[in-house]
């Protein structure tokens, strides 16, 4: 059973999916939580921040676990196939209004908030390394600047298929990876 604190930090990053860091209150956290008014400050001393570093790291996690399933079968081309039509078609299930809270808490809070600033690195971090390890098990050269470029467009992707309320360029960046990862 999810506790209180957990509860928390899921709501928060669906919040943010769709809210962005900004748009999405406190109130409204404890609401979808289903958490006790005091439950916040009780969680997370340093208030809303604390809990957008909980919500971004815990998102960076499932993004990760996504894929690590994805790139672990077939080839790596294959993996990002998968991984980029499950993020497509959640954005078409949500029509269009989960994006992703780590891009999208980068772009709000950008250098201006160092705590959220390293969260949202270590998030992009982790996906960045896990696409260059099985970039690098696969023989590709240039593993690094390969799997930084892939998790960027990807996620410009989500960005173009929620501008455009398509999928399309979001599957258009698919096709565009195969280039990448070979």
């Amino acid at each position: 059973m999810e506790t209180t604190r957990e509860r928390m930090i899921v709501a928060m990053a669906h919040l943010v999916r769709a809210n962005g860091y900004s748009g999405t209150g406190l109130n409204q956290i404890i609401t979808d939580a289903r958490a006790p008014k005091g439950s916040m400050y009780h969680h997370f001393p340093a208030g809303k921040e604390e809990l957008g570093e909980a919500a971004i790291a815990y998102y960076g996690d499932v993004v990760r676990s996504l894929l690590e399933r994805c790139l672990g079968e077939g080839s790596v081309v294959d993996g990002i196939e998968r991984f980029v039509d499950a993020l497509a078609n959640q954005l078409e299930r949500s029509e269009f209004y989960d994006g992703c809270p780590v891009g999208l808490m980068a772009m709000e809070v950008g250098p201006a908030n160092d705590r959220l600033a390293a969260a949202t690195q270590a998030a992009f971090d982790l996906w960045i390394a896990s696409v260059e390890t099985h970039l690098r098990a696969a023989g590709v050269p240039d593993a690094t600047d390969r799997a930084t470029a892939i998790i960027a467009a990807v996620e410009g992707g989500v960005i173009l298929a929620r501008c455009h309320r398509s999928a399309a360029p979001l599957r258009a960046v698919s096709r565009g990876i195969a280039l990448l990862a070979v």
